[in-house]
């Protein structure tokens, strides 16, 4: 069983070497309010690839005084990885893993997060609310510039101390990134040592040459770590604060005979006055082309079509290539239509049930764009069809509440929130049975006082066909595939009242397109809507064959013309 290690609970000790040189007593002191940013990269290679974690942090001094310092921390590390020999990507399984609405990433230093922190002049933390912790032995985000530093004017000093370590088991996956999440259930101790030597020294900065260690021994099965590295720490005097850092670690896991050893590297810097105004400046700019490009894009979107591209449009969407369909498609999905067009609505409607996959995908999202019932229809349609919690529609369901096995319902949880289900069967005792839609369809059996109907505006396709009123003739055949429009700019029938298949419903419109089995509705308020013949009442059904009819009746010749 091999194990990879994320640092926790530090308890160090600050030794005093003696020197023969002094120097100037260093503390952190900067000036109350001032705000200070720190670029950080920091880089693993381990294996074939790698983890870069990168941004920029910022804190503003709150409180100043002799005793202590309060600081407002904000910022966030951006994980990415990169193969040695393809592009960089973003590490597999990252973005589903870790980010909302999936859940928060386990190590906060990789969202953007707010902590307030308290230190001694020396560095030591009295206080730390919040948390920004990173992977492994990086610690803690917030923490990272911050060493500490000695009481007297010495010139060397540090740190010794015991660190508590928790283990990810990597059993079945052989040598897992030390960026990979952590167990903290099971702790291990680690001895850590820090060396500090001032190599340079004067009025304005303090370059300091540091020394890591961290050491693991193995117990049991358990994987051996050693992290060491060297680098130099620089303190800026006259702002009292951090200025740069750039140290080398080298990694070493062992397990028996097997040995693996990587590079990890931290660095960061002190943004300067300049630095900042120029970022500023740049982020200012990028801000304002894309205002401008999305102000471009919207004008383009919401430009209506020209009687020639929508000629070809309809063309297209009618092309016997799946291609071509798909193009016309797009096209129409990226437009911001202001005014609903019927003939458009129609032929978008005909690719609703296309064979071809990508067709039918993109027909959906075009005519949600151009069919505003549509669009809130197909909403409710994907919220019924998964497991994901419902806004309660509260319609109530009692004893005389009329049922069918197949209709698609609300049912309540335990925990009071109300999912999408199934009717599967009215039992004798008056209970329901129910299949929960979405991935997992499991059966449960409920009173009538834990179900709610669904909105009428969602399709019920397994609705009984009420019994045919033997005085309305059965219209025996359906439309055919063809569109119908109307000419000279008029309707194909006046206004009139459309009623649904159950005699539930009614909409008050005039006919404008038939197009196969769908007809375009357009009511008395302007509102235009797209309705399946099939969910009609036989009468309606009956009006429609009887117009497509005359449709297809040719025109009379005039014997006696010329």
């Amino acid at each position: 069983m091999i194990r990879i290690a994320l640092v926790v609970l530090p308890c160090c000790v600050l030794t005093l070497l003696a020197s023969s040189v002094s120097a100037q007593s260093l503390a952190y002191s900067p000036a109350p309010g001032a705000k200070f940013q720190y670029e950080i990269e920091i880089r693993l290679e381990f294996g074939t690839t790698e983890t870069r974690l990168q941004g920029v942090t910022h804190y503003t001094a709150d409180v100043v005084s002799d005793d202590e310092l309060r600081l407002t921390f904000h910022g966030g590390l951006r994980e990415s990885a990169q193969s040695k020999s393809r592009r960089a990507i973003s590490p597999m399984g990252f973005r589903s893993r870790n980010l909302p609405p999936f859940g928060p990433p386990t190590f906060r230093g990789k969202i953007q997060t707010t902590n307030k922190i308290t230190l001694s002049p020396q560095g030591e933390v009295i206080a730390l609310q919040g948390d920004s912790q990173l992977p492994f032995i990086l610690g803690n985000l917030s923490l990272l510039p911050f060493e500490p530093l000695p009481t007297q004017d010495i010139t060397q000093w540090e740190t010794e101390g015991t660190t508590m370590i928790a283990s990810v088991d990597t059993r079945d996956r052989w040598m897992r990134s030390p960026f990979h999440d952590a167990n903290d259930r099971d702790l291990r101790s680690a001895k850590t040592k820090q060396t500090y030597r001032i190599v340079s020294d004067n009025d304005s900065k303090t370059v300091i040459k540091k020394t890591y260690e961290l050491i693991v021994p193995p117990s049991d099965e358990e994987t051996a770590l050693q992290l060491s590295g060297s680098g130099t720490w620089t303190f800026d005097k006259q702002s009292g604060m951090p200025e740069a850092m750039d140290f080398q670690y080298q990694l070493t896991l062992k397990l028996g005979d097997s040995v693996v050893t990587t590079p990890l590297t931290l660095k960061y810097h002190r943004l300067t006055e300049q630095e900042i105004t120029k970022r500023e400046a740049e982020a200012a700019s990028r801000a304002a082309e894309a205002k401008q490009k999305a102000a471009e894009q919207k004008a383009i979107a919401e430009r209506p079509l020209t009687a020639e591209e929508k000629t070809k449009l309809l063309q297209a969407m009618r092309s016997t290539k799946a291609y071509d369909r798909v193009k016309a498609l797009q096209t129409l999905a990226g437009k911001l239509p202001t005014q609903p067009d019927p003939e458009i609505i129609a032929a978008i409607g005909l690719l609703l049930e296309d064979s071809d996959r990508a067709v039918k995908a993109t027909a959906i999202r075009a005519l949600e764009k151009w069919d505003a019932g549509f669009k809130e229809i197909n909403k409710l349609v994907s919220a019924y069809n998964s497991h994901i919690p419902l806004k309660s529609s509260n319609l109530k369901v009692d004893e005389t509440t009329p049922l069918f096995p197949g209709q698609i319902l609300q049912v309540q949880q335990s925990n009071g929130w109300w999912k999408a289900a199934t009717v599967s069967e009215l039992l004798a005792s008056g209970r329901v049975e129910v299949i929960h839609r979405g991935p997992w369809k499991t059966n449960e059996i409920v009173t009538r006082d834990k179900l709610q109907l669904a909105p009428k505006l969602l399709p019920q396709p397994n609705r009984p066909k009420p019994v045919q009123d033997a005085s309305v003739p059965s219209s025996g055949t359906t439309p055919s595939d063809g569109i119908v429009t109307p000419t000279g700019g008029e309707a194909l029938s006046p206004m009139r009242t459309w009623t649904d298949a159950s005699g539930a419903f009614t909409f008050d419109a005039k006919l404008v397109v038939v197009a196969g089995d769908r007809l375009v509705l357009s009511g008395k308020d302007g509102k235009v809507i797209t309705v399946a013949l099939g969910k009609l009442c036989q009468k309606d059904q009956a009006f429609i064959e009887k117009k497509i009819g005359e449709k297809k009746k040719p025109e009379p010749i005039n014997p006696f013309a010329p």
